[in-house]
């Protein structure tokens, strides 16, 4: 990637032929171009892209989307760097062949690491979202590139119940998914789900309006994303355990380094003060989710006493933001002082709150 990204910048460094026709806007463009250039080298390639955009603007050439590209590529958005690089060869009749060679080339490589999700929907006209961001109408001209990992496809049109699936896209594969819209009219029966093309780990959750009161479910919005990667929370929990220190409330916070993996800190506050650092794995998708936990769980008890938490449990999502979860645990503390007992059985009861 570095060496075929080192080669589309260069090449823009020279002139073009295509700014020939316009004097003034390729003067605008060229200055704009090196600017962003030199910010490229400099490793500022959000600045950069705003001055090749602003060149392309000035002076439409399809040379300019190919620095576009570098700089997407560069801030992670491979998505938006594939649809430039094929523009420039749909624009690109001034290309050189090597250009288009290496265009090519580049193309491959982000094509290399998405996925496709091609949408089918029973209605035309319907504006199509990925991850709450609009893609386009039904029927799409062609499967949408996504980046690896969950996404939440969604379909909408006035008169008719929206729906939703999350969607598993893995690197180089097309996954196919099929939203069937219900009118609204019928919103007194249970509306059909949302039905995939074919049974696989990549459909995790369908949702559609099936509310009592036909107003509210011709209006209301379908429940968003129960994922917990990128989200921030806070957690308050309640730790059932006599033998140790009578049990504890705990109060803390989370972050979702993925869906399936949330890590986070909590102070123990009950007779003995403590803490416990821990990671939460989720074994399932949606709103119900059983999960596996590590832990540090440490008490101030004539110095510190660190221990080993396990445990195992289940979390329920009751909206996009709040959830609740039960768990039981072990926790042996190797170097807890007498009386108290060093491998204890811990119950648990929390709520979580995210952002």
């Amino acid at each position: 990637m570095k060496r075929t990204t080192a080669a589309l910048s260069i090449l823009l460094l020279a002139p073009s032929a295509a700014f020939a026709d316009d004097a003034a806007g390729k003067e605008q463009a060229r200055e704009l171009l090196r600017e962003g250039n030199a910010l490229l080298s400099a490793g500022d390639f959000s600045s950069a892209l705003e001055k090749f955009r602003a060149a392309y603007a000035k002076f439409a050439s399809p040379k300019i989307l190919i620095n576009m590209g570098t700089a997407l590529r560069s801030i992670g958005q491979e998505v938006e760097a594939a649809a430039v690089y094929e523009r420039c060869l749909s624009e690109g009749a001034t290309l050189k062949p090597d250009e288009r060679a290496d265009v090519e080339k580049a193309l491959a490589e982000v094509r290399a690491r998405l996925g496709r999700v091609s949408i089918e929907v029973n209605e035309a006209g319907a504006t199509l979202l990925v991850d709450g961001l609009p893609v386009g109408a039904s029927p799409l001209a062609a499967p949408a590139w996504l980046k690896p990992g969950a996404h939440r496809i969604e379909a909408r049109k006035e008169g008719f119940h929206p729906t939703w699936e999350t969607v598993q896209v893995a690197a180089g594969q097309t996954q196919s998914t099929r939203l069937l819209l219900a009118r609204a009219a019928l919103a007194g029966a249970p509306a059909p789900a949302a039905v995939p093309a074919a049974p696989s780990a990549a459909t995790a959750a369908t949702a559609q309006g099936d509310a009592a009161p036909a107003a509210a479910a011709a209006t209301e919005a379908p429940p968003a994303s129960l994922g917990h990667g990128g989200r921030v929370g806070a957690i308050a929990r309640f730790d059932g355990d006599r033998k140790l220190h009578g049990g504890a409330f705990a109060v803390g916070g989370t972050y979702g380094v993925a869906d399936w993996l949330e890590v986070g800190a909590a102070l123990l506050l009950g007779p003995e003060l403590g803490a416990r650092p821990g990671a939460t794995f989720f074994l399932l998708e949606g709103a119900w989710k059983p999960f596996a936990a590590l832990g540090v769980p440490i008490f101030f008890i004539d110095g510190a006493r660190p221990g080993v938490h396990a445990g195992a449990g289940l979390h329920v999502d009751t909206s996009e933001r709040l959830g609740a979860f039960v768990e039981v645990a072990v926790e042996h503390f190797p170097t807890m002082p007498e009386p108290l007992f060093k491998t204890v059985f811990v119950p648990s009861i929390g709520a979580q709150a995210r952002w």
